[in-house]
């Protein structure tokens, strides 16, 4: 996102409706996938409530796999 568009609350709003969808359809935890450089993210998804649960080493790069027990 943008950084002028960044601190408005959009991602949190966005998140908490796919968390809500997610509840709704009887899931019970949320995974994704965030770059392990991308620390902005990370910082993100664990003011929410994610947690780094795994890693996974890709050809140039490695990701850091979230999770959200819902």
């Amino acid at each position: 996102m943008h950084p002028n568009h960044q601190h408005r609350g959009v991602g949190t709003s966005l998140m908490k409706c796919i968390e809500e969808e997610e509840r709704r359809m009887g899931l019970k935890k949320l995974r994704l996938v965030v770059h392990e450089e991308a620390f902005w993210a990370i910082k993100f998804y664990e003011k929410l409530g994610f947690k780094v649960v795994a890693r996974r080493d890709r050809a140039a790069w490695r990701d850091n796999i979230m999770e959200k027990i819902l």
